[in-house]
């Protein structure tokens, strides 16, 4: 982060002359430039050194070179006073300040060069540190999946990990389960869940999003939303509530780790459930031959259909469901698929809580 970097004690003589509403913003690289078309070239959320010598003279030129490092989210630039500018314009530190890029005067005593160094050597070190750290979260929720833990066992051990909130929800938006911050507090999961509407969970369907939310008292809470890909259309969704105090040196890659552990824990017990719902389906099969081409055999069909949620009774209802296709729907036989395997989820889900003694097989 830009704000943990200048606060060290080696970069004491740099001063930030624009006032800035966010220093929490990464720091992926330095760069050096005397060119005005570093925009081109440069990757995301670096710090950008320059002496400004093609602005000698005419610093209103700085505006449009800070507007154009905007596309590339640069985290700061750092301009050396004392050589070809002896102080910065007002105007132009008030208009970096009306776009929200820091301007940092870099002081005529440190060479770039030195500087550029000391910041590369602070950004490799923090890398290393989150990468070794990301690795041993790697390996600590392997061994979860390895040791066949429970979704919910996962989500809380995931929360107390990163020190934040994490919800997950299934794919039609109802929370399969939550971490411990939830257990013993009044905020209830669903009430973070039922904020989000379609427009954001379409949002979250294509990548992470960040959002912003009401807790119970009204107050602003900001969340991240990553997309769990078991298939290709009907995504769950890992809430993050609060990622700002997820503590350092837990990085975005630890995270996407905890997102690929649990895509691999929903995936496997999905294949788990498809293998249960053949068997169901083989012996609904039987029973439905065995009746209607009415063969006398002395199986006992209760017994047989008890793990698959058959009852005894003096009679039984068979009611079918199925997705009707639409025109945009009807030649993607992968949506319609999946489409049925959520629809098949959701009614396992509602159906026990409106009928009593619901069995409920896949054609």
């Amino acid at each position: 982060m830009l704000k943990e970097l200048l606060d060290l004690p080696r970069f004491s003589d740099l001063e930030i002359l624009s006032t800035h509403k966010d220093l929490n913003r990464p720091v992926e690289s330095v760069e050096i430039t005397e060119t005005p078309d570093i925009a081109d070239y440069i990757p995301k959320n670096a710090i950008i050194l320059t002496t400004a010598m093609i602005f000698d003279g005419k610093q209103e030129m700085l505006k449009p070179f800070i507007k154009s490092l905007l596309t590339k989210d640069v985290a700061a630039l750092g301009i050396k006073v004392g050589r070809f500018i002896d102080e910065i314009d007002p105007d132009i530190i008030e208009y970096a300040s009306q776009v929200n890029l820091p301007i940092i005067k870099v002081p005529s005593t440190q060479p770039l060069g030195r500087l550029l160094y000391q910041l590369l050597s602070y950004v490799w070190d923090s890398k290393t540190e989150q990468l070794s750290y990301a690795l041993d979260i790697q390996k600590r929720f392997s061994s979860l999946l390895m040791n066949d833990v429970t979704i919910g066992r996962f989500i809380a051990e995931l929360g107390n990990v990163i020190n934040a909130p994490a919800i997950l929800l299934s794919p039609w938006h109802k929370v399969v389960s939550h971490s411990n911050y939830f257990s013993g507090s009044d905020h209830p999961a669903s009430f973070y869940a039922e904020q989000l509407n379609e427009q954001d969970f379409n949002k979250i369907n294509k990548e992470k999003t960040s959002l912003i939310i009401n807790n119970l008292k009204g107050e602003k809470v900001q969340m991240i939303g990553y997309p769990v890909k078991v298939g290709n259309y009907f995504p769950f969704h890992l809430i993050i509530l609060k990622p700002e105090q997820i503590p350092y040196p837990i990085s975005e890659f630890a995270i996407e780790q905890a997102v690929l552990v649990l895509t691999f824990m929903l995936y496997k017990n999905h294949k788990v459930q498809e293998f249960f719902d053949i068997l169901k389906s083989d012996f609904l099969e039987q029973l439905v031959k065995s009746k209607t081409d009415q063969v006398n055999d002395n199986r006992n069909w209760i017994d047989l259909g008890r793990n698959y949620g058959l009852v005894k009774s003096s009679y039984y209802q068979i009611a079918l469901a199925y997705c009707a296709p639409n025109k945009k729907s009807k030649t993607q036989m992968i949506y319609r698929k999946e489409e049925a395997e959520i629809a098949k989820l959701w009614l396992q889900e509602q159906l026990p809580i409106k009928i009593k003694d619901v069995a409920i097989f896949k054609a």
